[in-house]
């Protein structure tokens, strides 16, 4: 796996690892209305769960590149 341009990322909600100058994160592009009108529209989005709380954030700087999630480990 590479790191690829941003306008290469799929926009279909799969979460994906976003990288920026700053950050390496997991996120997805997020179109949710419930959660878009925050950001003034679609954007990369990264989401935090704590404690049973579901939270979406706006990626903190505007990622240049991208690159799919690596498969799981296995169980033992």
């Amino acid at each position: 796996m590479k790191w690829q341009p941003i306008e290469t990322a799929p926009k279909d909600g799969t979460t994906i690892l976003l990288a920026s100058g700053k950050y390496v994160l997991t996120g997805y592009w997020e179109t949710d209305p419930g959660w878009a009108w925050k950001f003034d529209g679609p954007c990369w989005g990264i989401c935090e769960v704590e404690d049973d709380y579901y939270s979406v954030y706006k990626f903190p700087d505007w990622p240049t590149h991208w690159m799919p999630l690596p498969e799981p480990p296995n169980k033992i």
